[in-house]
């Protein structure tokens, strides 16, 4: 699951990084008539998204907890990156968070990887 929410959030950073600043209202999902919107709506409209059936049911009232297992984080780190907050919520703000759980995720499959080699070795 791990090496799958690396790859799910790689990408999300992907999607977040061509969004022109222009184009990011972290306080909107997505409007297909300006191709404005937040992270997430901006990924459900792309390619690799598509692909991996990256759908939510917005009118639900768990859409972050949604979102949260769909990326391998909990909701409350969901509802942190993705609602505009006092003081955050630049497209730039989204980006450097996302590559805070990244790494944080990195090192913990690298934690795991490196612990199972040692138990081999044992």
């Amino acid at each position: 699951m791990s090496n799958q929410s690396i790859e799910r959030l790689e990408n999300l950073i992907r999607v977040v990084s061509n969004i022109p600043d222009s184009k990011f209202d972290i306080c909107r999902w997505y409007n297909p008539v300006t191709g404005c919107g937040c992270a997430i709506g901006h990924a459900a409209q792309d390619a690799y998204f598509i692909a991996r059936r990256f759908a939510l049911d917005y009118s639900s009232q768990d859409v972050m907890t949604q979102i949260g297992a769909y990326f391998g984080i909990s909701d409350r780190q969901a509802r942190s990156l993705f609602i505009n907050q006092v003081g955050y919520g630049s497209r730039k703000d989204v980006l450097a968070a996302l590559r805070v759980i990244l790494l944080e995720k990195m090192a913990q499959e690298f934690s795991v990887e490196v612990d199972q080699r040692v138990d081999e070795l044992i």
